[in-house]
């Protein structure tokens, strides 16, 4: 729970964000700021930088950014919660306590869970059969008991009668999702019946759902605990607090498909290895991680689901800001299999040839189509521009349109520019259906693992993130802004929509007395904030509002009256209100 936005701003107000920082980077003076290497991504060229007047931070090597509560966030791997805490105890600010209702429900649900623990993994060693299983599968008794394991019964309701008898109500077993009501209404039976359990945790190590996998082939092979206030399959990452050190010690991830490849990877030394519980990864699993790292190893099988999974996470890690590789395993192979029959060598060499995610997709398309038939070229060529149209990073997007364009002109190397127009096209064809952004180094969110390559930023870039800068810097100057430039008007998507966050913010802080920034974090969603942050820590000199709104507008007459000249020169035939526009922009720009 939050405390509010006062208690927030009174632990912002009195924290120095140049103390904090650092604690974990090595800072120097360069100007109004501080600069220093990144502490989220590798470099040897500082482009981490602190601007103690705004108290913001951003890297423009890794293109994140943000305040002091989300340093301490991604530095510690905190929660917002957990960082509040931690920065109100070093600043002695004292936080809204937990009402005692809610206490007490906490403390109900905690307790219910680890009985619940206690009962399964008392079961486990009274079953054969569940240990003649894991034996089978050659789960190790130190793994099973680092990983909780358990069993339940084959009984209707067992776990149930054992809880009511700790002192716990139908309600709390209910909320807890550990049983269903019965579709008489009279009473509930267990959700696990003759299954291994695997204890579900959050990212802090709490037993928050359950995972039960079938002995034999009856459906459902794999059954979860069903959602809770706690639980969202979607936001939890498996086994993520046992991972969290080897993670960080190693500098990425290991992302699985099942608990048992978890499992065997953590047994033959792969502790990095965590897993989504049965669904696609989602936008929330990788807030999750970014706590702990932003580079990951997708460890796919070599067939279609793999490619298709790999296609849904691209846009994802791509916004995320993740660096993604792709390892492939020998067909009809998962982590757990591999792992039984080649050792840990086996997994070690697929890793070490993992691939980009962009590279292993296209790469697949090539492997499996060819383009040796025309029926292969298809295929390839359609796949690829679905490929590319989500790709927002300039130089992966460049490599592959010139590779591409020279794998289809083949020998007759002067196609190879009318290739490349052609797929060019096609991808912008299919971005405008999705709606997807073009691949700019200005709006494509940068790659974590490396510092991306400097581009030369458009006269209009600069001269509309001046005018945005002015107005994240102070409401009067947001005010002058937006009456003379609507959003719409910006040159790209990015711009826009962080010009529509400033007039939304503007106009409901309207009747408000709080400071222009505190207005801007408080509504600011992560996106916004890295904007915000870029901005503010730019180490462009500020130039003066009125003079680059003048610039700007002058630009974008310009631009028009080139728009409407080259319809006239292309034999349009333009209507009166055209031409008149036409002559008064001429008028204006010689005057």
């Amino acid at each position: 729970m939050r405390s509010g936005s006062d208690t927030l701003e009174e632990v912002k107000r009195r924290t120095d964000l140049v103390e904090v920082v650092s604690g974990y980077v090595k800072l120097r003076k360069n100007g109004q700021r501080y600069l220093g290497l990144c502490p989220f991504h590798p470099e040897k060229t500082p482009s981490f930088s602190v601007h103690p007047e705004k108290q913001v931070w951003h890297c423009f090597g890794c293109g994140i950014g943000g305040d002091v509560l989300s340093f301490v966030e991604r530095a510690e791997g905190l929660t917002f919660r957990e960082a509040l805490e931690k920065l109100a105890d070093r600043c002695g600010v004292v936080l809204r306590e937990e009402s005692a209702q809610d206490r007490a429900k906490r403390e109900t649900g905690r307790a219910l869970m680890d009985d619940a623990v206690a009962f399964f993994q008392a079961a486990l060693g009274r079953s054969a059969q569940a240990k003649q299983y894991l034996e089978k599968r050659g789960v190790s008794t130190s793994i099973a008991s680092r990983f909780g394991l358990g069993f339940a019964p084959d009984s209707w309701d067992s776990l149930r009668t054992h809880l009511l008898r700790k002192g716990f109500s139908e309600q709390d077993l209910q909320g807890a999702g550990l049983v269903r009501e019965r579709e008489n209404g009279k009473g509930s039976y267990d959700v696990f019946r003759n299954r291994l359990i695997f204890p579900i945790w959050d990212d802090k190590g709490k037993v928050i759902a359950f995972g039960g996998r079938a002995f034999g082939d009856d459906p459902p092979k794999y059954l979860n605990s069903p959602e809770t206030e706690s639980f969202h399959k979607g936001r939890t990452v498996y086994a993520l607090h046992l991972a969290r050190e080897e993670i960080r010690s190693k500098g990425y991830v290991l992302l699985m498909e099942g608990y048992m490849d978890v499992l065997a990877c953590h047994q033959h030394g792969f502790s990095n290895a965590v897993a989504t519980l049965g669904t696609a990864l989602t936008a929330e699993h990788l807030k999750t991680l970014r706590r702990v790292t932003q580079e990951a190893v997708l460890v796919y099988d070599g067939d279609s689901a793999g490619y298709n999974a790999a296609l849904r996470s691209l846009p994802l890690l791509e916004a995320a800001g993740f660096g993604a590789r792709v390892a492939v395993l020998p067909e009809g192979q998962d982590p757990d299999s591999l792992l039984k029959e080649a050792g840990p060598e086996g997994l070690t060499d697929c890793l070490d040839a993992a691939l980009p995610l962009v590279d292993y997709q296209i790469e697949f398309l090539l492997r499996k189509y060819g383009l040796d038939s025309e029926s292969g070229r298809r295929e390839v060529w359609n796949g690829a521009v679905e490929v590319l149209a989500l790709v927002r990073d300039q130089a992966t997007y460049d490599h592959w349109r010139s590779r591409l364009s020279g794998l289809w002109a083949g020998r007759e190397s002067h196609r190879v520019a009318l290739v490349e127009a052609d797929l060019m096209r096609a991808v912008n064809q299919r971005r405008t259906q999705a709606g997807s952004p073009r691949a700019t180094a200005e709006d494509g969110p940068a790659r974590a693992s490396a510092t991306p390559p400097k581009q030369p930023a458009s006269k209009l870039t600069r001269m509309e993130a001046a005018v945005l800068r002015a107005a994240a810097e102070e409401r009067e100057g947001a005010e002058k802004v937006l009456s003379r430039f609507p959003p719409e008007r910006f040159g790209s998507a990015e711009r826009q929509a962080f010009a529509g966050f400033l007039k939304e913010t503007l106009e409901r802080s309207a009747s408000e007395d709080s400071p222009w920034d505190q207005s801007l974090w408080s509504q600011a969603n992560e996106r916004q904030k890295v904007i915000l942050s870029r901005l503010l820590a730019s180490p462009e000199p500020a130039h003066p509002l009125e003079e680059c709104l003048i610039e700007l507008e002058s630009y974008w007459e310009w631009q028009e009256f080139r728009r409407l000249r080259q319809r006239l020169l292309a034999g349009e035939t333009l209507s009166r209100d055209e031409v008149d526009a036409m002559d008064r922009l001429a008028r204006q720009m010689r005057t």
